[in-house]
């Protein structure tokens, strides 16, 4: 028998040694849908409070050093590429967060509302009694398994809203796999960066297809051309810009598979 649970917020109690702790997740996601290869990186779900966020790593290591030094770590150059997500259990915000080489942030509100199908299939996953649930989102169908052993309304990327922690999360196309694979004790600091321009995916896809159209336009406005590289022989020199942007378009091209199917952009070879 199918259970139907309605999320408009994140409304279950997180727990006092949730908030301890951090989630390590593996995410495996094929940014060329024309090829079978997957791509693996280590994600972190840190809960403080009320307040969540899933990030890589490295963005981890960067929100860190940025509040210690004003220095992080560069971003991916495909924006699109970013996964980055907050989630506020008191105003029920969920938000993907984006920023460009110069740091420039971008704030993504989430309006679709979570609507799960709780199923009557159990598993052991990652060592943990989980329950299946399904939904819709984004242009893609989730299955995703939680564990109640983990009181905690969360679990990776944008989901939230059942009675556990989600261990595991598979779309259909088997483009994206969440699985969790460690938990570790925290300050309980989240370190997150600091608030973008906000915006909904309409518009975050133009800026995108402005920024396929000029991929280094940044670098223009701050009169930071040309780009130098290694001469190979100790010395520097120039590479050439227009080289350089058919690179990184065709790269845009190539790895167009973004998480939210429903709002990915067309990119035309220019």
């Amino acid at each position: 028998m199918k259970t139907t649970i309605f999320i408009f917020c994140i409304c279950f109690a997180i727990s006092f040694s949730a908030q301890k702790q951090a989630f390590i997740y593996e995410m495996k996601y094929r940014p060329d849908i024309h090829k079978d290869s997957m791509i693996s990186k280590r994600m972190v779900l840190d809960i403080s409070g009320n307040v969540s966020v899933f990030r890589t790593e490295d963005e981890r290591r960067s929100d860190s050093l940025s509040k210690v030094s004003g220095f992080g770590i560069g971003a991916d150059q495909h924006i699109e590429r970013q996964v980055y997500v907050t989630k506020d259990a008191v105003s029920g915000k969920t938000s993907r967060h984006f920023r460009t080489r110069f740091n420039d942030f971008y704030d993504v509100n989430i309006e679709e509302v979570q609507n799960w199908q709780v199923m009557p299939e159990k598993k052991k996953i990652s060592g943990f009694d989980a329950r299946k649930a399904v939904m819709d989102y984004g242009g893609r169908k989730w299955t995703v398994w939680f564990t109640e052993e983990i009181p905690v309304s969360d679990g990776p990327y944008i989901f939230h809203g059942l009675p556990g922690l989600i261990v595991k999360a598979t779309d259909a196309g088997r483009d994206y796999e969440f699985m969790l694979i460690a938990t570790k004790n925290t300050s309980g600091n989240l370190f997150m960066r600091k608030k973008g321009l906000e915006m909904n995916f309409s518009d975050f896809r133009k800026l995108m297809m402005q920024y396929y159209s000029d991929p280094y336009a940044d670098l223009k406005l701050r009169n930071m051309l040309p780009v130098y590289t290694s001469d190979g022989h100790g010395g520097k020199k120039a590479m050439d810009l227009n080289e350089l942007t058919r690179k990184t378009q065709k790269m845009i091209r190539q790895d167009n598979n973004p998480i939210e199917l429903k709002y990915k952009n067309e990119y035309r070879e220019k």
